[in-house]
């Protein structure tokens, strides 16, 4: 017997397909929602984490870009047991090093940093949805992992294999691998370098990103946003 409930979540709907009579579609429906609103939440804190460190890389752009003099920019910088006070020479309390021209360069905005963090959180952001979130969003529908879909998230996982397994390194074809980021992100071929205006229109368009879930046919699904009200 296939059983059909209407999911409702912040404006947006899909239909969960429960093809298992002995469910209670509405006690399962309600515990997918409350799992979809907490990976949105999830995601929120983590980007609001992001926010604020990206404008702390500003920040300490400004400060060393006073104190730092191009001529030393090949001059070593390190930091150590003695944070934060981080300008000095290299010695018995360093933990990590660098170029005072690479560390400018890298609290640049669109700079090394920025994009490490932004890597970071696309990394953890589908880390968090597959191997946490999605099962128990299938098992609170008596439906296997796999027929939890959503295609935003589809395309965070490729970005995700490309840092991963590739090193960044974006191949020719890789934009037509995608269903949803190209229209929002300009990827070219070469190394993809993720900005704080990526992961904020990523987060912004997030609100039209939808999760499909259920045993029926797509054409039977209806969809809902995965962090926010539809737009």
């Amino acid at each position: 017997m296939n059983q059909q409930s209407p999911l409702y979540w912040h404006g947006g709907s899909f239909i969960v397909s429960i093809e298992d009579i002995r469910t209670s579609p509405q006690q399962n429906v309600s515990e997918a929602i409350e799992l979809l609103e907490e990976f949105r939440s999830v995601c929120h804190k983590y980007y609001f984490a992001f926010s604020h460190a990206t404008l702390g890389y500003e920040a300490q752009y400004q400060r060393y870009g006073k104190i730092i003099d191009p001529a030393n920019f090949g001059i070593p910088i390190s930091t150590g047991s003695s944070f934060p006070n981080a300008e000095q020479s290299p010695g018995s309390s360093t933990i990590a090093e660098m170029t005072q021209g690479e560390l400018l360069n890298g609290l640049q905005d669109g700079g090394l940093f920025e994009d490490h963090a932004a890597k970071s959180l696309v990394v953890v952001m589908y880390h968090l949805w597959n191997e946490y979130y999605r099962p128990r969003i299938a098992k609170a529908v008596f439906a296997e992992a796999s027929q939890v879909e959503c295609t935003l998230l589809g395309d965070i996982r490729r970005v995700r294999n490309l840092i991963i397994h590739q090193n960044s390194v974006l191949p020719d074809n890789f934009p037509a691998t995608l269903a949803f980021l190209t229209q929002i992100w300009n990827l070219e071929s070469g190394v993809l370098r993720i900005t704080r205006g990526m992961v904020h229109s990523l987060m912004e368009h997030g609100r039209t990103g939808w999760v499909a879930v259920g045993t029926g046919t797509r054409g039977n699904r209806r969809r809902t946003p995965v962090w926010g009200q539809a737009g």
